[in-house]
């Protein structure tokens, strides 16, 4: 017999105006007091994990304010698509960039284009901590990386994400040399030449370390199909061709994920090469 699961889906404010953005469906946590802004919804995510007692059949997320404007889902589809993938998936993600997750190589690739100096300084935290994976090579997907920390998942995954959150937050916080420095050092998010406010180097390099726990551990992972529009600053055509393109870079990544041949790496190297931009992108 059918039985859902509990789900405790909450969505993080920062102030009234990002109040006045939350789904009513999820739970809502007030940060507006929060002493470290800085660090955003990572603080939040960590510090619940540590002092709350997780249901091992549970679903746990923490979103943004802006889940809805990035992705265009709510509380309703989110919830009825854990419902349908409990019982065969450990962790869900809900990419609002599925255009940037198909086309690079990995978010490691994607965020040296938008913040440079992240690829260098995400390895020079792992070098610090003894985790061996090698981020230029490193290809992820759909499956296995998602932006924002738009993820809803079991506690299996949760205590994988909080042991590397741990290790990243105790390098930045009390580490003593230029690495620490530089992680707390601001980038300005500059996506396609457009200049955006800054904000700390830390910031892109956590939301990426869901890749990272995904690249280590055998997790059951669904993810709903998002391609069916692109978000409104793609740098990419918005054709039907270059949705297409973009779709089949992704199916062979995961095969080249899956299978490790060779052949499906070359041929999505090759694809991507020809994904339509959008006039006056470079």
């Amino acid at each position: 017999m059918f039985q859902a699961q509990a789900k405790y889906v909450h969505q993080i404010f920062y102030d009234e105006p990002t109040r006045g953005l939350l789904d009513l469906g999820f739970l809502p946590i007030d940060n507006s007091q929060s002493e470290r802004p800085d660090w955003f919804e990572f603080l939040v995510i960590r510090d619940f994990l540590h002092r709350t007692p997780l249901d091992e059949r549970a679903w746990y997320g923490f979103l943004s304010p802006r889940f809805r404007e990035k992705t265009g889902l709510d509380s309703s589809f989110v919830f009825d698509f854990i419902d349908r993938i409990y019982s065969h998936a450990d962790v869900a993600l809900f990419s609002a960039r599925w255009d940037l997750i198909a086309f690079f190589r990995s978010p490691f690739e994607q965020g040296e284009i938008f913040h440079p100096g992240l690829l260098d300084l995400s390895e020079r935290f792992l070098q610090s901590i003894d985790v061996e994976i090698d981020l230029r090579t490193l290809t992820t997907h759909s499956l296995s990386s998602v932006y924002s920390n738009f993820i809803v998942a079991k506690p299996v995954f949760w205590r994988a994400w909080l042991k590397l959150a741990d290790a990243f937050f105790d390098r930045v916080e009390h580490g003593r040399d230029a690495l620490a420095l530089a992680l707390q050092a601001s980038t300005t998010y500059a996506p396609q030449g457009r200049s955006m406010p800054s904000a700390p180097m830390k910031t892109f390099i956590q939301e990426r370390l869901t890749s990272l726990v995904l690249a280590q551990g055998a997790f059951r992972v669904a993810t709903p199909d998002l391609s069916g529009q692109f978000p409104f600053d793609s740098p990419f055509e918005r054709s039907a061709r270059a949705r297409r393109v973009l779709q089949c870079c992704d199916l062979l990544k995961q095969q080249y994920a899956t299978l490790g041949d060779p052949s499906f790496l070359e041929a999505y190297l090759k694809l991507r090469a020809v994904v339509p931009m959008a006039s006056g992108t470079a």
